[in-house]
Protein backbone atom coordinates (compact mmCIF):
# COMPACT_ATOMS: atom_id res chain seq x y z
CA UNK A 1 0.00 0.00 0.00
CA UNK A 2 2.61 2.45 1.02
CA UNK A 3 4.60 1.52 -1.95
CA UNK A 4 1.77 2.37 -4.37
CA UNK A 5 1.32 5.59 -3.19
CA UNK A 6 4.97 6.45 -3.40
CA UNK A 7 4.68 5.27 -6.95
CA UNK A 8 1.73 7.87 -7.00
CA UNK A 9 3.30 10.67 -5.41
CA UNK A 10 5.88 10.16 -7.83
CA UNK A 11 3.60 10.33 -10.95
CA UNK A 12 1.65 13.22 -9.73
CA UNK A 13 4.80 15.46 -9.49
CA UNK A 14 6.67 15.13 -13.04
CA UNK A 15 3.18 15.55 -13.86
CA UNK A 16 3.13 18.85 -12.13
CA UNK A 17 6.55 19.84 -13.42
CA UNK A 18 5.55 19.19 -16.77
CA UNK A 19 2.44 21.59 -16.50
CA UNK A 20 4.24 24.43 -14.36
CA UNK A 21 2.67 23.59 -11.72
CA UNK A 22 -0.50 26.45 -11.72
CA UNK A 23 -2.52 27.04 -8.51
CA UNK A 24 -5.30 25.33 -9.55
CA UNK A 25 -3.15 22.16 -10.00
CA UNK A 26 -2.37 22.21 -6.15
CA UNK A 27 -5.96 23.31 -4.77
CA UNK A 28 -7.45 19.84 -6.70
CA UNK A 29 -4.99 17.49 -5.45
CA UNK A 30 -5.90 15.57 -2.09
CA UNK A 31 -4.61 16.03 1.10
CA UNK A 32 -2.21 13.25 2.26
CA UNK A 33 -0.56 14.35 -1.70
CA UNK A 34 -0.37 17.77 -1.03
CA UNK A 35 1.43 17.25 2.52
CA UNK A 36 3.96 14.88 1.25
CA UNK A 37 4.18 17.03 -2.22
CA UNK A 38 5.29 19.65 0.01
CA UNK A 39 8.18 17.99 1.30
CA UNK A 40 9.40 16.70 -1.86
CA UNK A 41 9.89 20.24 -3.21
CA UNK A 42 11.88 21.23 0.24
CA UNK A 43 14.40 18.68 -0.93
CA UNK A 44 14.10 20.39 -4.49
CA UNK A 45 14.54 23.61 -2.52
CA UNK A 46 11.45 24.99 -4.83
CA UNK A 47 9.98 26.64 -1.54
CA UNK A 48 7.22 28.58 -3.01
CA UNK A 49 5.99 25.21 -3.98
CA UNK A 50 6.27 23.82 -1.16
CA UNK A 51 4.59 26.85 1.00
CA UNK A 52 1.33 26.01 -1.54
CA UNK A 53 1.51 22.39 -1.21
CA UNK A 54 1.45 23.36 2.77
CA UNK A 55 -1.43 25.74 2.29
CA UNK A 56 -3.91 24.29 0.87
CA UNK A 57 -3.32 21.38 2.50
CA UNK A 58 -3.74 22.96 5.76
CA UNK A 59 -6.70 24.84 3.94
CA UNK A 60 -8.81 21.83 3.07
CA UNK A 61 -7.90 19.68 6.26
CA UNK A 62 -9.17 22.84 8.16
CA UNK A 63 -12.94 22.18 6.42
CA UNK A 64 -12.67 18.63 7.82
CA UNK A 65 -13.72 17.15 11.15
CA UNK A 66 -11.71 14.60 11.34
CA UNK A 67 -9.10 14.44 13.60
CA UNK A 68 -6.29 12.83 11.32
CA UNK A 69 -6.94 15.70 8.78
CA UNK A 70 -6.69 18.60 11.85
CA UNK A 71 -3.50 16.89 13.19
CA UNK A 72 -2.47 17.26 9.20
CA UNK A 73 -3.61 20.65 9.65
CA UNK A 74 -1.26 21.81 12.67
CA UNK A 75 2.10 19.99 11.20
CA UNK A 76 1.37 21.18 7.40
CA UNK A 77 1.54 24.82 9.26
CA UNK A 78 4.12 24.29 11.24
CA UNK A 79 5.49 23.44 7.97
CA UNK A 80 4.88 26.49 6.27
CA UNK A 81 5.85 28.26 8.77
CA UNK A 82 9.49 27.02 8.75
CA UNK A 83 9.77 27.84 5.18
CA UNK A 84 8.29 31.48 5.44
CA UNK A 85 11.01 32.36 8.48
CA UNK A 86 14.12 30.56 7.74
CA UNK A 87 13.64 30.85 3.61
CA UNK A 88 11.56 33.99 3.07
CA UNK A 89 12.42 35.88 6.50
CA UNK A 90 9.26 36.97 7.38
CA UNK A 91 8.91 36.14 11.21
CA UNK A 92 5.75 37.93 11.49
CA UNK A 93 3.79 35.80 9.42
CA UNK A 94 5.37 32.40 10.40
CA UNK A 95 4.87 33.22 14.29
CA UNK A 96 0.97 33.91 13.32
CA UNK A 97 0.67 30.51 11.46
CA UNK A 98 2.87 28.88 14.29
CA UNK A 99 0.04 29.92 16.92
CA UNK A 100 -2.67 28.80 14.77
CA UNK A 101 -0.74 25.50 15.16
CA UNK A 102 -0.60 25.46 18.48
CA UNK A 103 -4.27 26.80 19.16
CA UNK A 104 -5.34 23.45 16.60
CA UNK A 105 -3.28 21.48 18.94
CA UNK A 106 -5.02 23.39 21.72
CA UNK A 107 -8.56 22.85 21.28
CA UNK A 108 -7.88 18.99 20.02
CA UNK A 109 -5.70 18.10 22.73
CA UNK A 110 -2.96 16.76 20.36
CA UNK A 111 -0.53 17.14 22.87
CA UNK A 112 1.37 14.11 20.79
CA UNK A 113 2.66 16.95 18.15
CA UNK A 114 2.76 19.72 20.93
CA UNK A 115 6.42 19.29 21.68
CA UNK A 116 7.42 20.00 18.25
CA UNK A 117 5.71 23.15 17.41
CA UNK A 118 6.83 24.70 20.77
CA UNK A 119 10.10 23.81 20.03
CA UNK A 120 9.76 25.57 16.35
CA UNK A 121 8.57 28.73 18.38
CA UNK A 122 11.21 28.66 20.41
CA UNK A 123 13.71 28.74 17.07
CA UNK A 124 11.68 31.59 15.17
CA UNK A 125 11.51 33.54 18.80
CA UNK A 126 15.25 32.97 19.52
CA UNK A 127 16.74 33.23 16.32
CA UNK A 128 15.01 36.53 15.31
CA UNK A 129 16.44 37.98 18.36
CA UNK A 130 19.45 37.63 17.88
CA UNK A 131 18.65 39.25 14.42
CA UNK A 132 16.73 41.82 15.87
CA UNK A 133 18.05 42.33 19.33
CA UNK A 134 15.04 42.02 22.00
CA UNK A 135 15.31 40.71 25.68
CA UNK A 136 11.10 40.03 25.46
CA UNK A 137 11.82 37.44 22.22
CA UNK A 138 14.48 36.14 24.05
CA UNK A 139 12.19 35.03 27.03
CA UNK A 140 9.79 33.96 24.85
CA UNK A 141 11.53 31.45 22.93
CA UNK A 142 13.31 30.62 26.03
CA UNK A 143 9.87 29.82 27.75
CA UNK A 144 9.07 27.93 24.31
CA UNK A 145 12.32 25.51 24.57
CA UNK A 146 11.21 25.12 28.27
CA UNK A 147 7.67 24.14 27.83
CA UNK A 148 9.00 21.69 24.89
CA UNK A 149 10.90 19.84 27.11
CA UNK A 150 8.87 19.41 29.72
CA UNK A 151 5.84 17.95 27.68
CA UNK A 152 8.24 16.05 25.29
CA UNK A 153 9.30 13.85 28.54
CA UNK A 154 5.82 13.70 29.36
CA UNK A 155 5.07 12.71 25.72
CA UNK A 156 8.11 10.45 25.49
CA UNK A 157 9.29 12.30 22.36
CA UNK A 158 12.99 11.80 22.85
CA UNK A 159 14.22 13.43 19.67
CA UNK A 160 12.32 16.98 20.83
CA UNK A 161 13.52 16.68 24.51
CA UNK A 162 17.04 16.14 23.37
CA UNK A 163 16.70 19.20 20.80
CA UNK A 164 15.43 21.53 23.72
CA UNK A 165 17.65 20.45 26.34
CA UNK A 166 20.85 21.20 23.79
CA UNK A 167 19.08 25.02 22.88
CA UNK A 168 19.28 25.78 26.78
CA UNK A 169 21.77 24.04 28.26
CA UNK A 170 23.99 25.79 25.73
CA UNK A 171 22.85 29.18 26.41
CA UNK A 172 22.77 28.41 29.79
CA UNK A 173 26.91 28.27 30.11
CA UNK A 174 27.23 30.77 27.63
CA UNK A 175 25.67 33.04 29.94
CA UNK A 176 26.90 31.27 32.93
CA UNK A 177 23.40 30.15 34.32
CA UNK A 178 25.24 27.19 36.23
CA UNK A 179 22.15 26.86 38.99
CA UNK A 180 19.62 27.01 36.05
CA UNK A 181 22.25 24.60 34.16
CA UNK A 182 22.28 22.05 36.36
CA UNK A 183 18.75 21.85 37.33
CA UNK A 184 18.30 21.11 33.24
CA UNK A 185 21.36 18.34 33.95
CA UNK A 186 19.11 16.53 36.12
CA UNK A 187 15.94 16.65 34.46
CA UNK A 188 18.11 15.60 31.20
CA UNK A 189 19.29 12.47 33.38
CA UNK A 190 16.50 11.28 34.38
CA UNK A 191 15.77 10.93 30.68
CA UNK A 192 19.03 9.74 29.16
CA UNK A 193 19.30 7.18 26.27
CA UNK A 194 22.90 6.45 26.35
CA UNK A 195 22.61 4.47 23.19
CA UNK A 196 20.39 5.96 21.10
CA UNK A 197 22.04 6.49 17.28
CA UNK A 198 19.54 9.27 16.81
CA UNK A 199 21.83 12.23 15.61
CA UNK A 200 19.64 14.71 17.77
CA UNK A 201 19.96 12.46 20.83
CA UNK A 202 23.97 11.63 20.35
CA UNK A 203 24.64 15.48 20.61
CA UNK A 204 22.57 15.94 23.40
CA UNK A 205 23.92 12.88 25.30
CA UNK A 206 27.44 14.64 24.50
CA UNK A 207 26.55 17.94 25.91
CA UNK A 208 24.53 16.11 29.16
CA UNK A 209 28.01 14.11 30.13
CA UNK A 210 30.37 17.02 29.21
CA UNK A 211 28.49 19.99 30.84
CA UNK A 212 27.79 17.25 34.03
CA UNK A 213 31.69 17.39 34.30
CA UNK A 214 31.91 21.28 33.39
CA UNK A 215 29.72 22.15 36.80
CA UNK A 216 32.32 20.26 38.84
CA UNK A 217 34.96 22.26 37.24
CA UNK A 218 36.65 18.85 35.37
CA UNK A 219 37.30 20.74 31.68
CA UNK A 220 39.42 18.04 31.01
CA UNK A 221 37.01 15.47 31.70
CA UNK A 222 34.39 17.17 29.95
CA UNK A 223 36.73 17.78 26.71
CA UNK A 224 37.14 13.71 26.75
CA UNK A 225 33.18 13.59 26.30
CA UNK A 226 33.12 15.98 23.41
CA UNK A 227 35.68 14.92 21.90
CA UNK A 228 34.45 11.31 21.66
CA UNK A 229 30.90 12.09 20.53
CA UNK A 230 33.33 14.00 17.42
CA UNK A 231 33.66 10.69 16.48
CA UNK A 232 30.49 9.59 15.66
CA UNK A 233 30.09 9.30 12.27
CA UNK A 234 26.24 9.74 12.42
CA UNK A 235 26.67 13.04 13.46
CA UNK A 236 25.88 16.44 11.44
CA UNK A 237 27.53 19.27 10.56
CA UNK A 238 26.15 21.37 12.93
CA UNK A 239 26.52 19.07 15.94
CA UNK A 240 30.41 18.90 15.27
CA UNK A 241 30.63 23.04 15.10
CA UNK A 242 28.60 23.01 18.43
CA UNK A 243 30.70 21.07 20.10
CA UNK A 244 33.75 22.23 18.90
CA UNK A 245 32.68 26.05 20.32
CA UNK A 246 31.79 23.91 23.60
CA UNK A 247 35.90 22.50 23.88
CA UNK A 248 36.96 25.75 22.83
CA UNK A 249 34.88 27.07 25.71
CA UNK A 250 36.81 25.00 28.46
CA UNK A 251 40.03 25.79 27.09
CA UNK A 252 39.15 29.36 27.72
CA UNK A 253 37.52 28.89 30.95
CA UNK A 254 41.53 27.81 32.05
CA UNK A 255 43.12 30.30 30.44
CA UNK A 256 44.66 27.86 28.05
CA UNK A 257 44.16 30.21 24.91
CA UNK A 258 46.89 28.67 22.38
CA UNK A 259 44.39 25.39 22.79
CA UNK A 260 41.26 27.84 22.09
CA UNK A 261 43.07 29.35 19.20
CA UNK A 262 43.38 25.57 17.64
CA UNK A 263 40.09 24.55 18.34
CA UNK A 264 38.73 28.37 17.04
CA UNK A 265 40.49 27.16 13.57
CA UNK A 266 38.37 24.03 13.00
CA UNK A 267 35.47 26.45 13.69
CA UNK A 268 36.55 28.15 10.69
CA UNK A 269 37.47 25.56 8.15
CA UNK A 270 33.73 23.70 9.23
CA UNK A 271 31.88 27.03 8.62
CA UNK A 272 33.34 27.59 5.66
CA UNK A 273 33.31 23.86 4.45
CA UNK A 274 29.20 23.72 5.64
CA UNK A 275 28.01 27.26 5.31
CA UNK A 276 27.77 27.39 9.39
CA UNK A 277 27.69 30.81 12.04
CA UNK A 278 28.16 30.86 15.29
Amino acid sequence: MKFRFFCAIIFIHFALVAMGTPRSVFKSLPIDTLYARGFVYMQENKYDEATLCFHYCSEKSLKSNDNTDLRTAAKAQRMKAQILFYKFFDFDRASEILASAKQICEHNHFYDIMPSILLEEAGFYTTYAIQNPSKENFSIGEKSYQKAFDLAIKQKDFRTMASAFSNMVNRFYGEHRYKEMQKLLNKFGKQYHPNDTNSNIIFANALYRGFSKVVKNDNISARKCFKEALTRKRLNPRYRFELNVAIVRTFIAENKIDSAVKYELQLLDLSRAHQLKD
